[in-house]
């Protein structure tokens, strides 16, 4: 049969596995019929490629992604494609992308998909919580997966869920051992997997030109 790439989190990287649409390897290795795309995470694990509400990332998306930002663009057309691709593989209530002020260990907003609840310029103190050092210090993806954890971690929790927001991954924009930006994906409660955090992280640094050179 033939195999399609999925997207899976490999020892916390992000890496490349292949699956069969129509069949499915058993822990003997035979073949047999199958329902949805699976990945191999583990030998003792099926897990679906990717969820019915979204299509796997693909070469080509981060082509264009890369030949965007290669081309004479403005800023804001390459956070807009950004947008448009994270909507169609993970999906999202509220995209937006921060940028970091290192000298204030402030973030700064340039890029909202809703700009009446989250306007481009906002900027909020992040030094020292949880979060900051999850996300800014160790540069690593955090997730909130249900209220009671978008609630603790983030203050605007009220507005949050006034837009129907359950679950929020924030997928840190790094280069050379800094922490240039954020890649802010928000939808219903319990919506992340694994595969939507690996994606991130292969898009995410497809921002770092346009956020040096703002």
């Amino acid at each position: 049969h033939d195999a399609s790439p999925c997207f899976a989190l490999i020892d916390g990287r992000p890496g490349f596995l292949l699956y069969s649409p129509v069949a499915e390897l058993t822990q003997s290795g035979a073949a047999q019929e199958a329902g949805p795309p699976w990945c191999p995470f583990a030998a003792e694990s099926r897990i679906p490629a990717m969820p019915d509400r979204a299509r796997a990332l693909t070469l080509a998306d981060l082509a264009v992604l890369a030949n965007l930002s290669a081309s004479e663009h403005q800023p804001q057309e390459l956070y807009d494609a950004v947008d448009a691709l994270v909507q169609t593989v993970v999906g999202h209530k509220l995209f937006t992308i921060m940028r970091v002020h290192e000298a204030s260990m402030e973030v700064e907003r340039v890029h909202s998909s809703n700009l009446v609840a989250y306007p481009v310029g906002g900027r909020k103190a992040k030094s020292g919580t949880p979060w900051s050092k999850a996300v800014l210090d160790r540069g690593e993806v955090f997730v909130a997966r249900i209220p009671d954890e978008v609630r603790e971690a983030f203050d605007d929790y009220l507005l949050i869920f006034s837009l129907g927001v359950g679950s929020i991954m924030n997928v840190p924009i790094g280069y050379r051992g800094r922490r240039l930006g954020t890649m802010n994906i928000s939808n219903e409660a319990s919506w992340f997997r694994d595969q939507d955090a690996a994606a991130g992280l292969l898009i995410a640094p497809l921002l770092v030109p346009a956020l040096l050179a703002e």
